[in-house]
């Protein structure tokens, strides 16, 4: 009977522990940020109604970024702005595709959001890479919009940057740009 009463009464306080446990686990409620949520719904697009592409590069002999720029500039498609309402398609062909991201007005935090994971990298018409200030998604957006892969933040003044967008068995690649 003592061990009977013993195993009821370890029985009641962990029921009574779980119950608190899982009444403060029902109740978390997550909240992702304007900025993130704009960019969810924006790759919700179909990817058939988006506007604009941007493809692999046939020629990659050029001296420099300077170089790349200029001659993609020559197709309006592929060059890029910071947009709270566009969504690119990107083709990837040959594992690598290459646009311009042309940046007006005073400088500011550009984040790039992809629906798979890829290797940006943003090159200035100097030739130098632009490193990332944050490549972290939070946990809230991950939670709410599993369509973000990449969100990738650079700080970035006016002025035109070769975007090059890489990775492997990709074929497209939503792609949405935001100031922040």
């Amino acid at each position: 009977m003592k061990h009977l009463s013993l195993v009821l009464s370890i029985l009641a306080l962990t029921w009574l522990g779980c119950e608190d446990l899982l009444k403060d686990y029902q109740e978390e409620t997550f909240t992702v940020d304007e900025f993130d949520r704009n960019a969810c719904v924006l790759l919700e697009t179909d990817s058939l109604a988006v506007s604009r592409s941007m493809s692999t590069l046939a020629d990659t002999s050029f001296a420099s970024a300077a170089d790349i720029i200029a001659y993609l500039s020559q197709d309006t498609l592929l060059v890029l702005t910071p947009s709270n309402t566009n969504t690119w398609d990107i083709r990837v062909g040959a594992d690598t595709a290459y646009a311009v991201v042309k940046i007006t007005g005073s400088p500011a935090t550009t984040v790039f959001f992809t629906d798979v994971s890829v290797d940006l990298a943003l090159t200035s018409t100097e030739n130098e890479t632009i490193t990332p200030v944050s490549t972290t998604i939070n946990m809230e957006t991950i939670a709410d919009c599993s369509l973000i892969r990449n969100r990738e933040a650079y700080s970035l003044s006016a002025g035109d940057y070769l975007l090059t967008v890489s990775g492997e068995d990709i074929n497209s690649v939503l792609m949405v740009i935001i100031n922040e």
